[in-house]
């Protein structure tokens, strides 16, 4: 149950510069989904390694 956990994790991910200096371009807008697509599957395979032992997650 979400109200008994007592830990979180924060990530953080730089995006590249070049491409976000160009707001408000579509190109800042295709790093922006690229970062934000790499992190969803990162947590993904959090969320699944942490599960794997019996912990609960949320992601």
């Amino acid at each position: 149950m979400i109200d008994e956990d007592t830990h979180e994790i924060v990530m953080g991910h730089a995006m590249n510069h070049d491409l976000v200096a160009t707001y408000p371009s579509t190109f800042a807008g295709a790093a922006t989904g690229i970062e934000y697509s790499h992190e969803a599957a990162i947590i993904v395979q959090l969320v699944t390694y942490i599960r794997n032992p019996g912990y609960n997650a949320y992601g």
